[in-house]
């Protein structure tokens, strides 16, 4: 439950506990708040999601059609720079925004499963 940066940061201060009934008990407690932080806003976001169908229908139009318009704006973009003929550097910025959308498509995964791994993307972005 707490991993990533915090979870070593907690554990750095929680050995400073000398007790380690005590550090086991502040433990204990700290999952249990961070848990039900976690519950808190992943009830927020349903909240906030689940009132997406109260809002006028021009907003749900426009929210819905958000990445739709990135990713037909970014395809036809990179068509129309190679077929103009382009600098590199532009059709190379206009196809990493294509891969970043289409992450948001497929996520992650369907990147890997097609190749473009941490190491593809560290090459891909170090300029």
């Amino acid at each position: 439950m707490l991993s990533g940066i915090i979870g070593p940061l907690l554990d750095k201060a929680l050995s400073y506990i000398p007790d380690p009934e005590q550090r086991a008990n502040a433990k204990r407690e700290l999952a249990i708040e961070a848990s039900r932080a976690q519950n808190d806003f992943r009830q927020f976001v349903i909240d906030y999601e689940g009132r997406g169908d109260q809002v006028h229908p021009a907003v749900q139009i426009y929210r819905s059609s958000v990445r739709p318009t990135i990713t037909y704006g970014a395809a036809i973009g990179l068509g129309l720079a190679i077929w103009s003929n382009q600098p590199v550097d532009i059709i190379d910025m206009i196809f990493k925004l294509n891969l970043l959308t289409l992450s948001f498509w497929f996520g992650s995964k369907a990147l890997e499963r097609l190749g473009f791994n941490k190491d593809v993307a560290k090459d891909l972005f170090k300029k």
